[in-house]
């Protein structure tokens, strides 16, 4: 019923019906998603701590909140960023 990964530098969790490559490609990287997609934001202002918006995989809408927390000195990409996906 649902797909969950957890490593050092991750955790989700997801119904296994939404666990397709394209989830997987977002989920790996989701600055270049953010950036290669178009996308319906909600809620997007610069320095912001968080941002809301409409995102689409396989042909499905889900909604996209992401935290910008503060980033460490020694940081590697993607630290330092929540994401909370659901389902439309």
């Amino acid at each position: 019923m649902y797909h969950q990964e957890r490593t050092r530098h991750h955790f989700f969790v997801c119904r296994r019906e939404y666990f397709t490559p394209a989830m997987r490609g977002f989920l790996k990287d989701p600055d270049a998603f953010l950036q290669n997609q178009p996308i319906t934001y909600l809620k997007y202002q610069e320095g912001e701590p968080t941002t809301v918006a409409i995102v689409t995989l396989d042909g499905r809408p889900f909604v996209l909140k992401r935290y910008n927390l503060i980033m460490r000195l020694k940081s590697r990409p993607g630290d330092g960023i929540r994401i909370l996906i659901m389902s439309k």
